[in-house]
């Protein structure tokens, strides 16, 4: 499997794909940051991550798998993904790289990556467009 830039030209209708099979806002796939990655095995786009950058630290956001791709395939996907954001974020020499998510899998995932647990509530606000 590779992981490479995510290039809206290319990549974008396959991530607005998967968050509509997951019945998701395909609005979502407008979100990935510049600095994003996709995971490629054979022919197949098998999951998506954004790194958005906040002055000193970054925000691992827009994770998302194919759905029609196998569990081990996205799982390892997901792996290297989370691989290839903490190593883009030392590159950047970010002090601190934080993400959230309401899965308990994907928290246990994290735990194994480095990541640590935050003793926060997370709050968030719509602003429009």
């Amino acid at each position: 499997m590779d992981i490479c830039s995510y290039i809206p030209e290319i990549h974008f209708n396959h991530i607005k794909l998967w968050l509509s099979d997951r019945n998701i806002s395909e609005e979502l796939a407008k979100e990935l940051p510049k600095n994003s990655y996709i995971a490629i095995l054979g022919k197949e786009f098998v999951g998506a991550a954004g790194l958005d950058i906040a002055e000193t630290y970054g925000i691992i956001c827009g994770m998302i798998t194919n759905p029609k791709q196998s569990f081990n395939d996205r799982s390892r996907a997901v792996d290297l993904l989370t691989i290839k954001i903490i190593d883009r974020a030392k590159e950047l020499k970010l002090k601190k790289l934080i993400g959230w998510t309401n899965h308990r899998g994907i928290f246990h995932r994290s735990l194994k990556h480095g990541f640590k647990e935050i003793n926060h509530l997370m709050i968030g606000m719509e602003l429009g467009e």
